[in-house]
Order: structure tokens, then sequence, then C-alpha cells
């Protein structure tokens, strides 16, 4: 409680010990006073900090954007949430969502008077997806204002999460991998393509950096698989990128969904978790 809240608080308490001649209407004002302090007590209120999460797969298809829109709406049912994507990208979820057709944007004006840049509304306003339908690239590098309107979207929700997909190499990535609280990088079940992507390409410019707050997280995981002789693989081959050759550590597995289930939700433009609510379950690792 503050010094001002205590000031107050005594004078009232005070005040409130002395006699007084009141009419009914300040006995009618003085009780509801009391009842307010009572219900509401004059404490400072805790300044709750957002949390930044940097999503990416290392190579195309690896489910990033799954990952993200799912872990998003979930954790939307318990605080706001925002849901953003690459900067320098057309907006993958304006199309998988369908939300032209479900008229979601916030200002309600015709396709051709409305900017390219929206905010987009699910969830009962606890789910914010901003939304960039331009088809063109406006520039080839991720700009300070660019990561200013993300600082903006942060102070309006709990938890922030950046959905980057494959694209990675931009210049300028490096600003917002550092300015990120948690990476989580996507990785599936084919080795083969991460093993092609290791040994042929450099190691991007952040990945040094971000090596103390990454989650490495591999997707489509099938119970039938040697779990053992899968992670240990995947582990190695992400070691030929570290300075020190320490193989990185897989922190969960998300279980492969049923393939009919995640065609239907694509269909009726909803996240799979969104649709199919008692599947929610399968990303409890991601919470860990």
């Amino acid at each position: 409680m503050n010094s001002d809240a205590q000031q107050f608080l005594k004078i009232f308490r005070d005040l409130e010990k002395k006699e007084f001649t009141r009419s009914q209407t300040e006995e009618k004002q003085w009780f509801q006073l009391k009842q307010k302090l009572v219900q509401s007590p004059l404490l400072d209120e805790v300044e709750v900090t957002s949390k930044v999460i940097a999503i990416i797969s290392l190579y195309p298809s690896a489910g990033s954007s799954f990952i993200a829109g799912n872990y998003a709406w979930l954790a939307s049912q318990n605080r706001k949430t925002t849901l953003c994507e690459h900067p320098l990208r057309p907006s993958y979820y304006y199309t998988a969502l369908d939300m032209e057709a479900k008229k979601c944007f916030s200002q309600n004006t015709p396709t051709k008077n409305r900017s390219s840049n929206q905010a987009t509304h699910l969830e009962n306003g606890k789910l914010l997806i901003p939304v960039d339908t331009s088809i063109e690239r406006k520039t080839e590098k991720i700009e300070m204002d660019m990561l200013s309107n993300l600082f903006t979207l942060q102070k309006q929700s709990s938890l922030l999460l950046v959905d980057l997909s494959s694209f990675w190499r931009e210049e300028g990535i490096e600003l917002l991998m550092q300015w990120a609280d948690e990476v989580w990088i996507i990785l599936d079940t084919n080795i083969s393509r991460l093993a092609q992507l290791i040994c042929t390409e450099e190691p991007p410019v952040f990945w040094h950096d971000i090596s103390q707050k990454c989650k490495y997280i591999l997707n489509r995981w099938n119970d039938t698989m040697n779990k053992y002789a899968l992670h240990k693989q995947i582990e190695a081959t992400l070691s030929l990128w570290n300075k020190n050759g320490k193989p990185s550590k897989i922190n969960c597995f998300i279980s492969k969904m049923c393939d009919d289930k995640v065609i239907q939700a694509q269909l009726q433009g909803r996240f799979f978790c969104e649709l199919f609510r008692e599947q929610g379950d399968l990303f409890e690792p991601l919470y860990n």
C-alpha cells in the first residue's frame, strides 16, 4: 500500500471514530464509502509484464503456425493473448481462419477501403490477431518501427506470440530474437530434411545468442516411434550448428494429430483446438 493510500485510510478511520450528527443522505453516503473500502482495498496493483515468445521452424511445413495458433487459442482461455506474424510477410491466419468471410475485423469497412493492417479479435476479445493483407513486401529488412509496433502490442496482452514460420533469414531478425523472452524452435520427424539444412547452410546469425532461452519442440510425434533413438539423432544433428558441439536437448514432444480432424478444422477456418476442445491435452507439454 503506498503512502497516499495509507494517509487516506488513517484519516478515514479517525473520522469514523468521531461522533457527528449526519442526515439520512449523509448516513447512506458514509455507508457506501465504507463498503467500497471493504470490497476494494487500496493496494498497489502488481504490474504484470507481458511474456514474449518467438516461434520458428527451421524448414517449411514443420508446423510452427499450427503450434503457435493452437497454443495462442488455448492460452487465450485464461489470459489476454496476442498472436502476431512475421512483420515482412502477408498474413497466413487471414486466409487460414477465413477472416474475411467471418467479418472478424474490428473496423467494419469495405475491403477496398480497408487498410492492409488490421486488428482482429477472436474469443470474446481475449485473442488478438493483427493481420497484414498486403501482397507485396514493402522492404527486405526488419526495421525498428516494426519492432515498435510489436512493443505496443506487447502492452495490450499478458502473452505475445510471434509466429515467424520458417522465415528466419531476413536481415534484422536477430533484433526480434534478442527481444523475445523465449524462442520456440519447431522440428518434426523429417530427419533427412533437418540434416540437409544443417549440412548445407550456416546457422542463423542469432543462433548462439539465443541458446539459453531456446525450447526445442518435436512436432508430429508418434508413440510407435523409437523415442530414444529419434531424439538422440535429432539432437546430434543440431549440435553441428553449436560452437562447442554440445547437443541441443529436445524439450517436449507434440503428438501427431488425426489427419481427418486437422482437415475438418482447416475447412471450417478454425483452430484445431477450437473445433476439437477435447484435444487440448495434446498440447499440454508446451506448458512445461
